[in-house]
């Protein structure tokens, strides 16, 4: 995967991020939200040019803790 976290991690589809993103409005600043990748190619359109930082926390397969309660 040619996508890569802070740390030098691989993303994968089912990882779970971390991830800190600036606002789409001017002057709104960041925030922080946890995502599950479901789409790699998906995933990298929306976000890689609104990322701050992004953090692989886990992924739902080894770490079904992590799955975010909806």
């Amino acid at each position: 995967t040619p996508l890569k976290d802070e740390n030098g991690t691989d993303i994968y589809e089912g990882d779970v991020l971390e991830i800190e993103c600036n606002r789409t409005v001017p002057h709104a600043g960041t925030y922080k939200t946890k995502e599950i990748v479901k789409s790699i190619w998906e995933f990298a359109q929306v976000y890689r040019f609104h990322w701050v930082r992004v953090k692989v926390l886990g992924n739902i397969h080894q770490n079904p803790d992590l799955i975010p309660n909806v």
